[in-house]
């Protein structure tokens, strides 16, 4: 087993777990007991995986830590030029219609 990923805040870990689970990627919470429980610095909750499965699981946690960027899609309006994220149709700033079918930049 290899440790893949160590955190203070709970939800996160619980997060990553199922996301581990629904990609068919096994895994183990370790320190969650001893967490809530010893009267000392805290320890971190860790997810560990097999060796085998790490590689895959390693680049499942990067893809959460590294979201896609934001502007993926974006465009710019034609008439003020602003940058708009794709899912807007008009702009914010002029309230100028985006050129061109939407989802093409």
């Amino acid at each position: 087993m290899k440790k893949l990923f160590s955190s203070p805040d709970n939800a996160e870990l619980e997060l990553l777990r199922n996301m581990l689970d629904d990609s068919g990627v096994g895994c183990e919470v370790r320190n969650g007991d001893i967490s809530r429980i010893v009267p000392a610095p805290p320890f971190y909750e860790e997810l560990w995986v097999s060796e085998d499965d790490y590689p895959k699981a390693s680049e499942l946690v990067n893809s959460w830590r590294r979201p896609p960027s934001s502007s993926a899609g974006a465009w710019t309006c034609p008439a003020c030029k602003e940058l708009i994220e794709a899912q807007f149709s008009s702009c914010w700033k002029c309230g100028a219609q985006r050129e061109g079918p939407v989802g093409v930049c």
